[in-house]
């Protein structure tokens, strides 16, 4: 490993995202929409983390998810109320993700066996 402060950073960023659940889906359709997004990315992240943190060198680094940023922050400016704070929580999550991401893709061990992602 490159840099000796990855595993623990990455290891405490995990134990974070196991005590912050996905923010709840919404009754209105337009967030309920990018909900299904946000879930998925978080499951595509979450993999990476875990197979990091068990030794297995993924087949490629986690990519960041631009477009699931966009999208939000254009519902962000047209929404209101509670659709609004339900996209707000969204954008935190994904905040989370993205850093959880950054750290997953700078630890390059080479250790243990490869898997695809």
């Amino acid at each position: 490993m490159d840099d000796p402060e990855i595993r623990p950073t990455l290891h405490d960023l995990w134990n974070r995202h196991l005590l912050r659940p996905i923010p709840p889906s919404s009754r209105d359709a337009r967030v309920a929409d990018v909900y299904v997004d946000l879930v998925d990315y978080d499951g595509y992240i979450a993999g990476i983390a875990t197979h990091l943190l068990q030794g297995i060198t993924p087949a490629h680094a986690p990519r960041p998810n631009p477009e699931l940023r966009s999208r939000l922050a254009r519902m962000q400016a047209e929404l209101e109320d509670e659709p609004l704070a339900q996209v707000n929580a969204y954008l935190a999550h994904l905040d989370h993700l993205e850093e959880l991401a950054v750290v997953a893709g700078r630890d390059k061990t080479g250790e243990g066996q490869s898997v695809r992602t």
